[in-house]
């Protein structure tokens, strides 16, 4: 199976970068081709990080203002998600968890276990998200936290009992699909009933 692109232009170039693309793909049924107009998000690759403390069975989440899920008027704006960020030009996704790590919560991790590498909106963007799990202890605290102020980073900090934030997913309150999954992943590690 095949696929060809007969025109691509960059409709949006800023931050965010969309093109808009004329493609042709081989059908699954053999019959000719089908000829769309589609659109793709180019973002960066993005890591992210499922850090337990493991001085007092919690997770390191962090809750931050996102205006897109704002837009939909039916979540609040402010919303609770593992660690994360974008990987810097030059760095592997590994290398982003640990600085990320770092600046959102103020732990250095010593090490790192690869999770699962996703598309977050395969219908739409080309952004993977690597999720990775590492576990600290309260001697681990270098720092205050929160992001970095140069990048207008408002950065709420939570250190949630696992008991408690398997709960709230439960009940529909955790609304990130990276953060679903993580959970999701530490629920099974932990042999926790979702």
């Amino acid at each position: 199976m095949e696929f060809e692109i007969k025109d691509q232009k960059r409709i949006l170039d800023g931050f965010i970068k969309v093109d808009e693309l004329q493609v042709e793909y081989d059908r699954f049924d053999q019959q000719g081709r089908n000829a769309v107009k589609r659109y793709n998000l180019e973002r960066p690759e993005a890591s992210a990080v499922l850090l337990e403390n493991v001085s007092n069975n919690s997770v390191i989440i962090v809750e931050q203002f996102r205006f897109a899920v704002a837009s939909r008027a039916i979540h609040k704006a402010w919303v609770w998600e593992i660690i994360a960020g974008l990987v810097d030009p030059g760095e592997t996704p590994i290398e982003a968890a640990y600085r990320e790590t770092l600046e959102e919560s103020g732990y250095r991790v010593k090490q790192l276990e690869h999770l699962y590498t996703f598309y977050a909106s395969i219908g739409i963007s080309n952004e993977s998200v690597s999720i990775f799990y590492g576990q600290v202890s309260d001697t681990d605290k270098m720092e205050k936290g929160g992001g970095l102020e140069v990048e207008n980073e408002d950065i709420r900090i939570h250190e949630v009992p696992i008991p408690e934030l398997i709960d709230r997913l439960r009940k529909g309150e955790i609304k990130d699909s990276k953060t679903i999954m993580a959970i999701q992943w530490l629920a099974s590690k932990k042999q926790m009933t979702l």
